[in-house]
């Protein structure tokens, strides 16, 4: 399925799936995983639209492709024929959005990383892309001035 078809599809209002079965399958990928992975509150599924996974990182490496890299294997044991996956840090979080599916039935869910390891993850990454734009530092954190 192209792109264009698969954004239609999942714009459709009877294509997303009950969510307990897609729940089940990401709980046992985060346990498949656990070197990397540790759900922090059990998977609920809050309705159709509205599934949200929360999980501590436990993998290794300091940098935000290291944590893409060890997210996507996980992701990889639920992945579907097409899908859709954004990536944000927002706060001392990094959120995956998923929307994944084929012609017949598909998933949402957010994926939300936390944790004082992706806390650290996530200040050095935006101070990286501070620099590269050419920012000037936030708050209080004058050794970068």
């Amino acid at each position: 399925m192209d792109l264009d078809n698969f954004a239609a599809i999942a714009r459709g209002i009877d294509w997303l799936e009950e969510p307990l079965g897609f729940s089940m399958d990401v709980d046992h990928a985060v346990y498949t995983e656990s070197k990397t992975f540790k759900m922090m509150a059990p998977g609920r599924p809050q309705s159709r639209e509205a599934m949200v996974f929360e999980l501590e990182w436990l993998g290794q490496g300091d940098a935000l492709s290291d944590v893409d890299a060890d997210f996507f294997r996980m992701y990889g044991k639920v992945a579907e024929d097409s899908q859709f996956v954004t990536r944000r840090t927002e706060g001392q979080v990094v959120l995956y959005q998923v929307t994944l599916g084929d012609e017949s039935h598909g998933h949402r869910a957010t994926f939300r990383i936390a944790g004082p390891r992706i806390a650290r993850v996530v200040a050095r990454y935006e101070q990286a892309r501070r620099e590269i734009r050419g920012e000037r530092p936030q708050g209080g954190d004058i050794s970068a001035r």
